[in-house]
């Protein structure tokens, strides 16, 4: 990227940054004011190496005008004669360049014009899937991809701006199981019926702890020089398309599947999910297993929840259709309208287990899932990393945690049954 490439990025973000603010999205803004300071940086380091560059040339360039020896030293004869009869040497080259003198460098010292661009490519782009395809000889300045699918939970879950690597949230302690005859919905808190100037028992919430960690996921990739000169395309647009997507689908597969070390834990193995046993026999989702799902969701999730299944799950929800379309029904792609199952939307993720396995079938409220953001994606530019090979590398990196609210399944004042804000297939 060159300086004034840098200072127009700079300049854009910095207005972002400020709009951020003004609009009291301080997470952002902070997130922004980040990569401000990046740039920034990058910035004051071009127009070191640009001073630094001149500085040199300058005085080079000097000594060739001042000193005739030196201005003629490394003559070569060209075949054929020449018109200009000024010596051909690496001094008279460089006075050329210095000049601009186009004319010169073309008919003396034979460099390309704009007309004689070849139709060749250098190496490095020659292979189309490593990126030859983006430099075509006619090209439509556009690059058609596959959409990839929408995050599930961020837009669904709880967000939580964290000021340091680490952040402890307090809450109610929820999942405490409460004799029979009590809520838990209250952290323990119980009420009694009175007589008159009865005395009044002590009853207390109970409190517990939820620590988040940042953690960080990234990556980067190299580009040729090459490439990025001739792309048809804006390849820097395209990459930092391309991160923000691909940061987008592996949070989410975190948020749904993460183990928990050294990444977010998802709802697949947390604690607070409930499992229910598949009834179904002769297809992988039946009315039966629907059932036995939502009865174990949390009742104030039952306006809340959304499933999420895998796609190959939609041959069920097509046989559950035919049989009654009040339970579920398929998409119509014609109208943009979402399947539902009991009046709940219906999502389809290839983050899922596959059709007729464990957790290929989930019914989940995601505003019982809290996320940790302590740094938005961040995208880095270096020219320097991979001198030696006329490189050019983009990192993108992203600190994150995510988990359930809840530690455990909620029990009902029943005292035998627990709900969930999570409930999966398996």
């Amino acid at each position: 990227m060159n300086l004034d490439e840098l200072k127009k990025q700079y300049a854009a973000k910095v207005a972002e940054a400020k709009a951020a603010a003004d609009a009291k999205s301080y997470t952002q803004a902070d997130s922004l004011l980040n990569e401000v300071d990046v740039l920034k940086k990058q910035i004051d380091e071009k127009e070191a190496e640009q001073r630094a560059e001149t500085d040199l040339v300058s005085r080079v360039l000097k000594r060739f005008e001042d000193e005739p020896a030196l201005r003629n030293a490394g003559y070569v004869s060209t075949s054929g004669g020449m018109s200009d009869k000024k010596a051909v040497s690496f001094a008279d080259f460089l006075l050329a360049i210095r000049r601009d003198d186009k004319k010169r460098l073309h008919e003396i010292y034979h460099s390309r014009s704009a007309d004689d661009e070849p139709d060749g490519k250098a190496l490095g782009e020659q292979s189309g899937t490593a990126g030859g395809y983006l430099v075509p000889q006619q090209f439509t300045a556009e690059l058609y991809q596959i959409a990839a699918e929408d995050s599930i939970v961020r837009p669904r879950a709880f967000p939580y701006p964290m000021t340091a690597r680490t952040a402890v949230l307090p809450m109610l302690d929820q999942t405490t199981a409460p004799t029979a005859g009590n809520t838990a919905f209250y952290g323990g808190l119980i009420a009694g019926w009175l007589e008159e100037a009865a005395a009044v028992t002590e009853r207390e919430p109970k409190f517990r702890q939820m620590s988040l960690t940042a953690w960080k996921l990234g990556g980067y990739t190299k580009v040729s020089a090459e490439l990025r000169e001739d792309s048809a395309i804006a390849l820097e647009a395209l990459l930092r398309r391309l991160f923000g997507g691909a940061i987008g689908w592996y949070e989410d597969f975190a948020f749904l599947r993460g183990n928990g070390v050294g990444k977010p834990l998802g709802v697949e193995t947390a604690p607070a999910t409930i499992s229910v046993t598949r009834l179904a026999a002769g297809a992988d989702f039946e009315l039966a297993d629907v059932r036995g799902m939502m009865k174990r969701l949390v009742p104030s999730s039952h306006k809340k929840a959304v499933w999420v299944v895998h796609p190959f799950i939609i041959d069920s929800l097509l046989q559950l259709s035919t049989t009654n379309t009040v339970v579920a029904w398929a998409p119509d792609v014609t109208k943009g309208a979402p399947a539902t199952l009991y009046g709940l939307p219906v999502l389809f993720s290839e983050k899922m287990a596959a059709s007729g396995t464990a957790f290929d079938v989930l019914l989940a409220d995601w505003s019982y899932y809290v996320i940790g953001d302590r740094k938005m994606l961040e995208i880095a530019f270096s020219e320097h990393a991979f001198f030696t090979n006329d490189q050019v590398a983009w990192r993108f990196t992203h600190r994150v945690d995510g988990q359930p609210w809840l530690n455990a399944a909620i029990t009902l004042a029943d005292g035998t049954n627990t709900v969930s804000p999570f409930v999966s297939l398996t």
